[in-house]
């Protein structure tokens, strides 16, 4: 996909998703010319989690709602997206978008592989080792099979995983999966370095100390 295309979609994206949540109304013209560093973002962003269109629609939303909080450019010209803008809804955005990736990958899952996880957890909590499925099947009163069955689907869904190494007659253990993603959206630093168009330095007003930050390439 060509990086126009890209730039038509994301326009499209940003002027259809959900109105911001404040009572400032853009103008007809505003947010048809995005940035191209916001197809850096589209291309760092965790694609294989499920749900990403949807968050990620959501936070086009709301950059768009913080810039239009920003006093409108002269000249009648139309508003669109700065980099200053993406920094400061990074900084009140990427907490919750992180946990929503998380709480997603868990919604995904049918509800015995959730049993089977929550027993996981409960097991390895209580003992500090890994958990059989004998020691499953126990806990749940389900038949060894079932519990294979479920342990596998929960270890294809990322939910839980084998504990490594090797154990008399192969005993398998089974462990919590330790959760990975650590990060929804690319650090605005990482972007600057990446985007020379966007200068070797940005200047931005953090949202929860009022204080002027600024980023270096």
């Amino acid at each position: 996909m060509t990086t126009t295309t890209t730039s038509k979609r994301f326009a499209l994206a940003i002027r259809t998703s959900c109105p911001p949540p404040i009572p400032i109304r853009p103008q007809p013209n505003d947010f048809e010319d995005p940035p191209s560093w916001l197809n850096y973002v589209a291309e760092h962003l965790p694609l294989e989690r499920v749900r990403i269109t949807r968050d990620w629609n959501r936070f086009l939303a709301f950059l768009r709602a913080v810039a239009l909080c920003r006093p409108r450019p002269s000249g009648r010209r139309p508003l669109d997206i700065s980099f200053a803008d993406y920094c400061v809804a990074y900084k009140i955005f990427e907490p919750a978008l992180v946990a929503s990736v998380r709480e997603a990958s868990l919604l995904e899952s049918p509800a015995p592989v959730l049993q089977v996880r929550q027993a996981i957890v409960q097991l390895n909590k209580e003992t500090g080792q890994g958990v059989t499925i004998r020691e499953l099947a126990k806990h749940l009163n389900w038949n060894e099979k079932r519990i294979y069955k479920y342990v596998q689907r929960a270890a294809e869904d990322g939910v839980v995983d084998e504990e490594p190494g090797t154990r008399e007659r192969n005993l398998k253990r089974f462990l919590p999966r330790v959760e990975t993603t650590k990060t929804f959206l690319p650090r605005p630093k990482d972007i600057l370095k990446a985007n020379p168009e966007i200068g070797k330095k940005a200047k931005y007003i953090h949202p929860f100390t009022g204080k002027c930050k600024v980023i270096r390439r």
